[in-house]
């Protein structure tokens, strides 16, 4: 499950013990970060840190054990290690806690951090690659370990913040031989980069009990040991975590613990509950990351209100609100330097998606007012001393802060319960057409009629949505097509044009596309020459009816393109009230229109 952001990745606490002589000398530096200043508390890398040092002790290391280190701290800590590691035969780190990728170099995070921005990674954080370079001059074996990127706020915080640098979801790839000999050191990740590690719904995370489990075991050596803790921990997870190691060993035969006979390997045994309840909402969070989507994230929150996952899935859900917002204002061809404000504009657009009625608007205020918080006048409008408010409330949840009534924030201020139905603030899966992953679509919305429509529309970009119960899907096509393709279409996907019977479904068909621009032409001679969508409109012995055959029980207006006189056409289209300028972003109010062929758009309705 490789996505770009939740991934917690962990160095392998890899076993390195050869047949060294009983005099050997092994150092160990391990450090445990849980108690973030900035970010929720983590659970297990204390316990981690904890449990491990006290089993490379019995394995006769000389350990320093450091918990919630900050950034002073821990680069004392490194400089004193790269010293003491000179003199020893096996060095070994392992680091429990945050972890980030930007710009393709990893970086440990201390509890000090904050991360507002993505410049600061520079200032706030250890890179990795210093780690691996502190034991260059170290003799023997050398090995490293990272349980980090567990439920990472950090990446999402990022994220949301639109930085220049990219902001990988979770730790990169290594390659430990940069400026360290081939074979003389080793990396472990508790995953495979770019995948989710987890922490751990006991006292330990998945990684950290494999490595406990096998750490002191008699005759395992090391790529054994290696290789026993990435099946157990597999099995522990049901295959939602791999662990990984990165580097090479000397040839010859290693052990961390006595080099005797390797005892009988007992049977894992199953999968606990808790653990396969964690499995499948690992499923739908990789799902809902791979749609991309506000209204992925929101069918997430819908199975799993309070989930294991749920800081990092709220962070995500929120990036997509401004991803939402900002192509309701900016369209399609937005510039970088539209992107990066939330502004009135912006705040504005939001608090249409929202929704938010007076009533709710004037609880809102009342419990804000109630709070300590200066808002004026409970008048249920969301104006800007009701932004600054909730912005107040977010940063003392340590929330993403956005000023706006997000399902997050409005849980905090008691207004939904976590049971809420969160897929109910956002119809349809986007402004923006983009090709669905249908195995995503498939396991977070469980429609068939969605999962006919996207196996038609396999390479095709699209927005779906629902209304009264029926799923409605514009659809690029690129191209004009002709009857044969329609018919196909319909025969395929079980629907059919769209027929529009209220302005109620007008407004959602309109909305549905406006935002768009790819799905609309515009050409050189003004309105008549603007068009976008086709839809299920036809012209039969000079008089409008749909093409089921149905009569119009409701019509908005209807234009007609010049040339196009024939009493008998068979294509509606949707086209703009007013012309389209060169630089117009969104479709505003939306009419009907005729013409001779299909556009290079179409609007399918299933029911």
């Amino acid at each position: 499950m490789a996505i770009r952001f939740l991934c917690v990745l962990s160095l392998l606490i890899a076993t390195l013990s050869s047949a060294f002589a009983e005099t050997d000398r092994r150092v160990a530096l391990v450090i445990g970060n849980a108690g973030y200043s900035h970010v929720p508390l983590l659970a297990n890398p204390a316990n981690d840190a904890t449990d491990i040092a006290a089993a490379l002790k019995r394995l006769d290391f000389d350990v320093t054990l450091a918990l919630d280190a900050d950034d002073t701290a821990m680069q004392r800590l490194l400089r004193d290690f790269a010293g003491a590691a000179r003199e020893a035969d096996l060095s070994l780190v392992y680091y429990a806690g945050h972890g980030i990728e930007v710009d393709q170099t990893n970086y440990l995070i201390p509890v000090n951090a904050e991360l507002r921005r993505d410049l600061d990674v520079d200032f706030e954080a250890l890179p990795l690659d210093l780690v691996m370079q502190s034991l260059v001059g170290a003799g023997g074996l050398k090995i490293v370990l990272i349980d980090a990127c567990r439920d990472n706020p950090f990446a999402a915080q990022l994220q949301l913040a639109k930085g220049t640098r990219s902001i990988g979801t979770g730790l990169g790839r290594v390659d430990p031989i940069g400026g360290v000999r081939a074979g003389g050191i080793l990396v472990g990740y508790a995953a495979r980069e770019g995948t989710v590690a987890l922490d751990g719904a006991g006292r330990n995370s998945p990684y950290a009990a494999a490595l406990l489990e096998y750490l002191e075991e008699p005759g395992l050596e090391i790529s054994q040991l290696f290789r026993k803790v990435r099946d157990r921990v597999f099995d522990l997870t049901g295959g939602a975590q791999e662990p990984f190691t990165y580097g090479a060993l000397p040839s010859g035969e290693f052990f961390l613990g006595e080099a005797s006979v390797q005892p009988a390997v007992a049977l894992a045994p199953p999968v606990s509950p808790q653990v396969s309840q964690l499995n499948d909402e690992l499923s739908v969070y990789s799902a809902a990351e791979k749609l991309g989507s506000l209204r992925g994230w929101a069918l997430y929150f819908d199975q799993f209100p309070r989930g294991r996952l749920e800081k990092s899935a709220i962070a995500r859900e929120e990036q997509q609100l401004m991803n939402v917002i900002q192509s309701r204002v900016f369209g399609r061809y937005r510039g970088a330097s539209e992107t990066a404000a939330l502004d009135n504009e912006l705040r504005k657009s939001a608090l249409g998606i929202f929704g938010i009625g007076d009533e709710l608007a004037r609880d809102i205020q009342s419990e804000l007012k109630d709070r300590g918080n200066q808002i004026g006048v409970v008048d249920g409008q969301i104006g800007a001393r009701t932004m600054r408010a909730l912005a107040a409330v977010q940063a003392a949840n340590r929330l993403p802060i956005t000023g706006l009534p997000t399902r997050a924030t409005l849980s905090v201020l008691g207004q939904i319960g976590p049971e809420a139905p969160a897929a109910d603030l956002s119809a349809t899966s986007g402004p923006i057409a983009k090709v669905i992953d249908r195995d995503a679509a498939a396991l977070l919305e469980g429609d068939p009629r969605l999962d006919r429509l996207l196996q038609t529309f396999h390479e095709r970009e699209i927005i779906y949505g629902y209304f009264g119960g029926r799923l409605y899907a514009a659809v690029y096509l690129g191209t004009t097509i002709g009857e044969p393709d329609l018919a196909r279409y319909n025969r395929e996907t079980g629907g059919a044009l769209v027929e529009i019977t209220t302005a109620a479904e007008q407004e959602f068909v309109s909305d549905l596309v406006r935002y768009d621009r790819k799905l609309w032409t515009r050409g050189n001679s003004g309105l008549r020459s603007d068009y976008g969508p086709t839809i299920g409109l036809s012209k039969a012995g000079g008089r409008l009816r749909w093409r089921s055959g149905a009569a119009l029980a409701y019509s908005a207006p209807v234009s007609t393109f010049s040339g196009v006189t024939s009493s008998e056409i068979a294509y509606g289209r949707l086209v703009p009230d007013e012309p389209l300028s060169k630089d117009a972003r969104i479709v505003g109010r939306v009419r009907w229109a005729m013409s001779l062929q299909p556009s290079h758009s179409i609007i399918l309705e299933i029911e």
